[in-house]
């Protein structure tokens, strides 16, 4: 994503599941990159070169560009989105502002991508030999360091074993607290004290599981005591050696980060729906194997995976209908129209009935890694590890305050500046000091040799 030259990103309505606004960055045109080639002018044409700037940041500047157009095209405001952390798109809707600063943008995070987030950290963490040390470790006792490094690295198979688990857990606390008939604030409220006060999820079914001792609760089962009842035996229950050895802090603090977005996961909401729409747009650029940012052929191609989308697959009969006012396709448009929804209705039927048994395919994947404008490392309105809400709009007549108090700051410094330089213009008036030796030095190092 970071070496593109080209980026589509577009905003879907969750309930319409239909594209709402799209946009198109490109920052490579044929023509332009010919001429510069062979050192001549660019002839006259239609440039499609209109992005300069890292490639992360044209996602952003495309979905704010649908936010500031939204009342325009479809007299709406989108007050909440769906999105993950993957870029710093809130970040850019909050500080600019598209609806005025009395009115900002929502983000509810996608439950998703917050689970990939908690396993990858907790995979990490199963994966770490450098682990610390507590600080109950005597570092003089060279056997109770060996042992407690051996017992640091023992304790990476149960973390490993347990991520599916305590991802569940999490899940089925925030259903759970999502149905109850109460207030949201109140069920967000109750979800947050979940992992802090070992409230058990769920009382009326037997299997609850508590979310905060998820490595304790469906641990890995332990050696049976006897042959006769092999796998009947308590399962082990290993919070008590974690938290000696200091990992149980690690675990405990990637549960208040998801704790801390206890909000967004009583919505309960993901955006699959945008990566349908990717999906469907990826169709039509064949993945990108063919370079179509030359001219106009990917923003052509762009607009017509967003009307096929709209359209469910009925683009062909909408184009038709467009350029021929309003004259209906002929028999065998008409028939291929709907032979090809045919097809697309019993994929989808098939796909459902295999959809449980079916392996998605191991793909080798390839990143460049996270930026301020794109990844885990993106620049949010708030910090991802320690968020804090963002400020009330305080009074007018506060902020108006705050404005000239720091105006005056600053009208005290440009003075004190002005004094300085006065003061070391009087001390040099006889020109900048030397050095007595400045002279001799240079003829040391510089002069010729005979």
């Amino acid at each position: 994503m970071c070496a593109c030259v080209c980026v589509k990103a577009s905003i879907v309505g969750y309930r319409t599941g239909k594209v709402l606004s799209y946009g198109v960055r490109n920052k490579f045109c044929q023509i332009c990159a010919l001429a510069r080639k062979r050192r001549r002018t660019p002839k006259r044409h239609a440039c499609f070169k209109d992005f300069e700037g890292a490639s992360t940041k044209m996602e952003t500047e495309i979905i704010l560009e649908g936010f500031q157009a939204s009342e325009k095209m479809h007299k709406v405001r989108y007050l909440e989105v769906v999105a993950d952390r993957d870029a710093s798109v809130h970040n850019t809707l909050v500080t600019q502002a598209p609806y005025g600063p009395w009115e900002l943008v929502r983000k509810i995070d996608c439950k998703n991508h917050l689970f990939r987030n908690f396993r990858s950290w907790l995979i990490d963490l199963s994966k770490n030999t450098k682990l610390p040390l507590p600080d109950s470790v005597d570092r003089q006792d060279q056997r109770t360091v060996k042992a407690t490094k051996q017992e640091l690295l023992t304790l990476r198979a149960p973390v490993r074993d347990n991520v599916l688990k305590m991802s569940v857990a999490i899940s089925k606390a925030s259903t759970h607290r999502g149905k109850e008939a109460v207030a949201q604030s109140q069920e967000a409220a109750r979800l947050l004290a979940d992992p802090s006060t070992s409230s058990t999820v769920g009382q009326p079914a037997p299997s609850t599981t508590n979310v905060a001792h998820p490595a304790s609760a469906t641990p890995p089962a332990g050696p049976s005591t006897s042959s006769a009842h092999a796998g009947t035996s308590p399962e082990e229950n290993w919070v008590k050696r974690l938290e000696k050895a200091g990992v149980w802090k690690e675990i405990m603090s990637f549960l208040n980060k998801m704790a801390d977005r206890s909000c967004s996961l009583i919505h309960n909401v993901n955006n699959n729906i945008c990566e349908i729409a990717n999906s469907v747009t990826t169709k039509f650029i064949a993945g990108k194997r063919i370079f179509y940012s030359g001219r106009d052929s990917f923003n052509t191609r762009c607009g017509t995976a967003a009307l096929a989308m709209n359209t469910s697959g009925q683009f062909r009969r909408v184009i038709q209908k467009h350029m021929q006012d309003g004259e209906s396709p002929g028999t065998f448009t008409s028939q291929h129209n709907t032979l090809k929804v045919s097809k697309l209705t019993g994929a989808r039927k098939r796909r459902a009935l295999f959809m449980e048994s079916r392996q998605p395919p191991k793909r080798r994947r390839t990143a460049a890694g996270p930026d301020e404008d794109y990844g885990l490392d993106a620049q949010g309105p708030e910090d991802e590890d320690d968020p804090q809400p963002l400020p009330e709009v305080e009074d007018v007549a506060v902020l108006e305050a705050k404005i000239r108090a720091h105006m005056d700051a600053i009208d005290k410094s440009r003075e004190r500046i002005e004094e300085i330089m006065k003061i070391a213009q009087n001390s040099w008036e006889g020109g900048p000091p030397r050095s007595p030796c400045a002279r001799t030095s240079v003829d040391k190092h510089y002069r010729r040799r005979a």
